[in-house]
């Protein structure tokens, strides 16, 4: 990897409605953003991805944005991608007829996962369709637990723009990527430490 982008990390969110880029700096183990770019998610279905080449051409865009802000290409990238589990919901409205049904289907999948008795502080919904009418109320009927809107935590340089529901996923993912490389520097340089400890030993 090029000294230009070392010390960038880069998410890329493909969900049903938008294709969110975002680009951060690490240096000295704090985030700066860098620069993002959004595209409307082309060849996608139902929360799954059914028509390949259109899903690359709004990628593709979404990463030249991001490029084109951040000043620096994008080598390599976090993804993050609905799976056959989601289930993609287009309306212009609120949550009327079936809203109800959707959040008993997903209380069922969350007792069928064994998790849904560790909800004790509640659930958080994210993305677009969180600012749907109705969804907090008709979560918290059926769930029978809290239920709020999730905000992104905010790091350095991020637009206000960008600390919106819609974006929650993407700077999510930002996070758990920086936490990650933190974790490998951490291994890594304990590592180091051992072998040099082990060869002074030996040397001694």
């Amino acid at each position: 990897m090029g000294s230009q982008t070392e010390n960038l990390l880069t998410v890329i969110d493909i969900g049903s409605a938008k294709t969110c880029v975002i680009v951060a700096e690490v240096n000295e183990y704090a985030l700066r953003y860098r620069g993002h770019g959004v595209c409307d998610s082309r060849g996608m279905r139902k929360g799954v991805i059914a028509d390949l080449d259109k899903a690359v051409d709004s990628i593709k865009k979404a990463v030249e944005e991001a490029e084109n802000v951040a000043q620096a290409p994008v080598e390599h990238a976090v993804v993050g991608v609905a799976g056959s589990h989601i289930r993609g919901v287009n309306s212009h409205g609120g949550i009327v007829l079936g809203g109800r049904e959707l959040m008993e289907l997903l209380r069922d999948h969350l007792r069928q996962a064994g998790v849904y008795e560790l909800l004790g502080a509640g659930v958080v919904f994210t993305g677009g369709a969180a600012r749907l009418n109705g969804l907090i109320e008709t979560a918290e009927d059926s769930l029978h637990r809290q239920a709020r809107l999730g905000y992104p935590v905010p790091i350095a340089k991020l637009p206000s723009n960008l600390l919106e529901p819609e974006f929650s996923t993407a700077i999510g993912m930002v996070l758990y990527g920086h936490r990650a490389r933190q974790a490998r520097t951490n291994i890594d340089r304990g590592f180091g430490a051992r072998l040099r400890a082990l060869f002074a030993k030996q040397n001694a």
